[in-house]
């Protein structure tokens, strides 16, 4: 489980529940499967569906979600920071708060409202699994390179951790520079 392994001192998800909490949320949400130990403070929910990859994921933290606008952080992504998460949280009359790098959307380091989950619902149901497809049919606001620029010095913060290299990478940019 991603969320369980170390980047540095920290657990990607206690590296993540920090910059949370210096954003002053402190109501999260671990959706899907978590073969790890039950983490205090954290509810776990279990996806809704059955299929769907990541948009299950989405799909089933706004449905449990309590409140109009829901954060979502892949578990694979360890040097958020509140800086961004206040960034993804201005959400304005906008559906979603999405970043936008090199082309790429990164629709699990984003905010939504909870009110796009009928349609993440209908495209499930149809078999539409890709998150970058369905921010085409929302209001999004786009946090662009310039954006992120202004929150992230080093250029790390949607770096996420998927292979041992990345990992390798990650425990590289937590040394101290000489």
């Amino acid at each position: 489980m991603k969320p369980a392994l170390a980047v540095g001192e920290q657990t990607i998800l206690d590296r993540q529940r920090a910059a949370l909490a210096d954003a002053g949320i402190h109501d999260v949400l671990l959706v899907g499967r978590w073969g790890a130990a039950v983490v205090t403070g954290v509810r776990h929910v279990p996806d809704v569906v059955d299929a769907g990859g990541a948009m299950r994921g989405l799909y089933s933290a706004l449905l449990v979600a309590t409140l109009p606008v829901v954060l979502v952080l892949a578990g694979d992504v360890p040097f958020v920071t509140a800086a961004l998460i206040r960034t993804l949280a201005a959400i304005g009359d906008d559906d979603a708060v999405v970043p936008r790098t090199a082309g790429t959307w990164h629709p699990l380091c984003a905010t939504y409202r909870r009110i796009v989950a009928p349609a993440l619902k209908r495209r499930l149901d149809a078999g539409l699994w890709r998150i970058t497809d369905a921010l085409a049919e929302m209001r999004v606001r786009e946090v662009t390179v310039s954006d992120l620029r202004q929150v992230d010095s080093d250029g790390r913060l949607l770096m996420n951790v998927n292979t041992p290299d990345d990992h390798r990478q990650a425990e590289r940019l937590l040394r101290p520079r000489s």
